[in-house]
């Protein structure tokens, strides 16, 4: 998958952005996908269909080379690891 829409690396995400219970999730999520805070910025945070995704950058070159496992979450709860798949569209300048 190529992205290269709205993005947050997971550190920035926890530490400055999420608050409250999305904040407390984002960390469970990642807890429960294994990464360690260490690793957090090898790690972004996209949203995909009003869920927040914590997906893995494979290649930090641009745009963006993504994996396609993703971990959901969102204030209310996380979701079992998920599968993106990329969708070919225009993009307007």
């Amino acid at each position: 998958m190529i992205y290269d829409g709205h993005r947050q690396y997971l550190g920035k995400f926890i530490e400055e952005i999420a608050y409250g219970e999305l904040k407390e999730n984002a960390k469970r999520a990642a807890e429960c996908a294994g990464i360690v805070e260490e690793y957090y910025d090898d790690y972004l945070v996209i949203k995909v269909e009003g869920f927040y995704n914590i997906v893995h950058i494979m290649f930090d070159n641009d745009p963006l080379e993504l994996d396609t496992l993703v971990y959901p979450f969102d204030e209310k709860r996380i979701y079992p690891m998920q599968r993106i798949v990329q969708e070919i569209r225009y993009k307007r300048y």
